[in-house]
């Protein structure tokens, strides 16, 4: 199955499932990862003329997602036991059930036509007010009240993830056919790229590189995509976090694998079955260099 019928079928199915369990309990979702990536870009798309992006339309890469659901969960709502205690629940009842080795942090379920969705519970930097509330380890972070079988993904790098999100309206059949329509949230442009920046630097050595290219052609995409306006708010969003070591590190990942052509994003990027010769790879090494640099 392509990979954009997951995110027209299946994959949105199941997010709409979510999302209507979820109404009005007070739970609103961030939405990362291939897929919240690709209902932004559907999104802007569907702007037409409106929109003046930093490379035009013909220069984006086809839409594409993944099998996941990958969400940030808010730091307010991990320190709230009964809200994340209430999430638990529903994944449970929609069937979805623990993934060995990533127990209450990596959910699977198995629908009734033998697809397979994975949902994957994330959460980005803790403010220092709310350290005192959670128990962070070096990949998990779960309420320090008590435990609620449910935690998330440790992830640093996505800096600034519960601010100036884009809001997405999504529509269509939940798995039992009935119609739906609600909102989900995406992050901010900064977010995105920090996070592809950092899974690119985890699996640009695998032997199968199919990630790493998926990841280049994602931080390629997100450059792409973003307005004058944006790019400004980017840029300034990465100077105000720049006393931040990961920040620093990511302009290390940039200057290091996507300031040359001959640098391994790049080659990555060229790599991906989704680049097309009209791409273009200068402007948006130097577009990616100028939101990096140092301040």
């Amino acid at each position: 199955m392509m990979m954009e019928d997951w995110s027209m079928g299946v994959l949105k199915s199941c997010l709409l499932d979510l999302l209507r369990e979820l109404e009005d309990k007070n739970f609103p979702l961030i939405l990362c990862g291939g897929f919240g990536l690709y209902l932004k870009q559907l999104d802007l798309q569907e702007r037409g003329d409106n929109y003046h992006p930093l490379l035009p339309n013909e220069q984006w890469p086809r839409p594409r997602t993944t099998s996941d659901l990958d969400i940030l969960i808010r730091t307010e709502i991990l320190v709230d036991t009964e809200r994340f205690k209430l999430l638990r629940g529903i994944l449970d009842n929609l069937g979805y059930k623990p993934i060995p080795g990533a127990e209450y942090m990596q959910f699977v379920r198995r629908l009734n036509n033998g697809n397979d969705v994975k949902a994957d519970l994330l959460t980005g930097p803790v403010a220092t007010t709310l350290v005192n509330k959670l128990n962070i380890g070096d990949r998990r972070i779960r309420p320090a009240e008590q435990s609620v079988g449910l935690h998330a993904y440790r992830t640093d790098e996505a800096v600034g993830f519960q601010e100036n999100m884009q809001t997405i309206q999504i529509e269509g059949y939940c798995t039992d056919q009935r119609p739906y329509r609600n909102s989900i949230s995406v992050p901010q442009a900064v977010t995105f790229l920090m996070m592809k920046l950092f899974a690119f630097r985890d699996r640009n050595q695998d032997p199968d590189k199919d990630f790493a290219r998926h990841h280049a052609m994602d931080i390629y995409r997100v450059v792409a995509m973003l307005d004058h306006d944006e790019f400004r708010q980017t840029r300034s969003a990465i100077c105000d976090y720049w006393d931040r070591d990961v920040v620093q590190e990511a302009g290390k990942l940039v200057n290091e694998h996507f300031s040359e052509s001959t640098a391994l994003g790049l080659i990555r990027l060229r790599e991906h079955d989704l680049f097309d010769s009209e791409m273009d790879v200068q402007e948006f090494s130097r577009a990616l260099a100028d939101l990096f640099a140092k301040p």
